[in-house]
């Protein structure tokens, strides 16, 4: 919970930064996915809360 807390707190953050600024932010974490992905060779598993944000902002 306190990390939904946390994620919608950084979206709304995120509204007020320059567009520059955030193309960076978002090829950091795409970088950083990427080397996760290297690390674990199985699927993570998903709580309930990340489901449900990942269809909040799909709509």
């Amino acid at each position: 919970m306190i990390e939904l807390l946390q994620l919608t707190l950084h979206i709304m953050a995120s509204l007020f930064k320059p567009r520059a600024k955030l193309v960076v932010e978002i090829l950091v974490l795409r970088q950083q996915l990427n080397v996760l992905r290297r690390q674990v060779s199985k699927r993570p598993r998903l709580s309930n809360a990340d489901r449900f944000l990942f269809v909040w902002l799909y709509r």
